[in-house]
């Protein structure tokens, strides 16, 4: 448990998704991958990602093991209007980690630093957004997404 609590010492928010439990039925191991948002020494903070398992055996967690692992690739942009809701939705719900990684480059095309990114929604914290057309075009194996957006 000491390996959990190094984990999470200056968070400040986290997100856990856990995946498809796989064992027996008195052991199974829990696939995890975390994303928090941790104070850093000189007062900025920073997104950082983990990922491992749980050990769960006679219904009690008997083992962890989680380890920092570099930024996952970029956020699903398959739907391009459903990334806009999503990011609304991430920010009403005060889950600011989670909006600042549905940036591309796991926030850092925000062009700025993750302890700027949450002052600067205060203008459209609660916001609604309706979406339009979305009108998709690309060129040289790149594409791109128009999406009117009203909020």
């Amino acid at each position: 448990m000491a390996q959990i609590t190094s984990v999470f010492t200056g968070t400040v928010e986290s997100r856990v998704r856990i995946g498809n439990p796989d064992g027996a039925v008195d052991m199974v191991m829990l696939p995890v991958t975390i994303t928090a948002v941790v104070n850093q020494a000189n007062g900025d903070q920073k997104v950082l990602y983990f990922a491992g398992t749980y050990t769960v055996q006679n219904n009690l967690i008997t083992n962890t093991t989680i380890v920092e692992v570099p930024a996952p690739a970029s956020s699903d942009d398959t739907d391009p209007a459903g990334l806009i809701a999503n990011y609304f939705a991430e920010i009403n719900a005060l889950k600011f980690g989670s909006a600042y990684t549905l940036w591309d480059h796991n926030g850092a095309d925000s062009q700025m630093p993750y302890a700027a990114f949450v002052p600067s929604l205060t203008a459209i914290l609660g916001a609604g957004v309706t979406t339009g057309k979305v009108q998709e075009e690309g060129a040289m194996g790149s594409s791109y997404a128009t999406v009117p957006t009203v909020t």
